[in-house]
């Protein structure tokens, strides 16, 4: 891997960051857009009849559709195994690398009673 970037590089002056509800908004607008936009070339595919392969007698076809659910299935499988590599990598070399949630559900209890099963809980030790 490479090095870091420094920290300076990465900072914004203050007054030229975007209002978070008008990036919100761009973003919704944007994913909105392209959604209709591939919706579209589907729709225009199928009214076409276009395929990519198709058997003699047409039984089996594989169009447009198929072919973005097969891409889809396959961005998603990529962003999944390097998730998993770099949690992999994250792990400290001393842990065994598995972690375990711990639910404690609680209503309406005495807040001194709840700081020591909280304290409780912190000082558990996962082999």
């Amino acid at each position: 891997m490479g090095q870091g970037v420094p920290v300076a590089a990465l900072t914004v002056p203050a007054g030229t960051q975007m209002p978070a509800r008008l990036s919100t908004a761009l973003r919704v607008v944007g994913t909105s857009l392209f959604a209709l936009a591939v919706l579209g070339g589907i729709l225009a595919a199928y009214v076409t009849g276009y395929q990519f392969i198709h058997t003699e007698k047409h039984y089996l076809s594989f169009g447009l559709y198929g072919a973005i659910l097969g891409l889809h299935l396959f961005i998603q499988s990529l962003f999944a195994f390097l998730e998993h590599r770099r949690m992999r990598r994250r792990s400290q070399p001393g842990r065994v690398g598995r972690s375990v949630a711990l639910c404690i559900a609680a209503y309406q209890e005495d807040p001194d009673y709840l700081k020591k099963c909280l304290r409780s809980a912190k000082r558990i030790a996962f082999p």
